[in-house]
């Protein structure tokens, strides 16, 4: 963390996005999607994301269902924000990994396929945040 404080040639700068459209549209879709314990509701996973109810930054309050810290808030849209690629929206990680490459997606490496097209408006809302047009 101490390395988010840093600023200077070499260290990466997290791109811009909107926070307000962040947790009213994206992080729900996150936690409900992707914060189950065998996906990415673990320590230590890329996109690691807090949800009332799974995951949460006090291991004592994992599985209880209580809103999310300002921490935990701000730990998921910093995370998500890294899997943004502002030069080419479309080639976002967090917009391409949950689709099927038939769709242009990048799949997990497990072969899961979160959303089956990009009509899915679970995958629109991920979309619109990253700036896919």
């Amino acid at each position: 963390l101490l390395l988010a404080c840093v600023t200077g040639p070499g260290v990466a700068t997290l791109p811009q996005a909107d926070t307000g459209q962040f947790y009213a549209e994206v992080e729900p879709e996150l936690g409900a999607s992707c914060a189950n314990p065998a996906c990415h509701g673990t320590a230590g996973r890329p996109l690691e994301v807090y949800a009332p109810g799974f995951h949460r930054a006090d291991p004592d309050r994992t599985f209880v269902e209580e809103d999310l810290s300002a921490e935990e808030h701000q730990l998921n849209f910093d995370r998500a924000r890294a899997f943004l690629t502002p030069r080419d929206p479309g080639e976002s990680l967090l917009v391409t990994r949950p689709l099927p490459p038939g769709e242009g997606g990048t799949a997990h490496g497990d072969g899961l396929v979160i959303y089956g097209d990009r009509s899915d408006p679970r995958w629109a809302a991920l979309a619109a945040w990253a700036g896919v047009e």
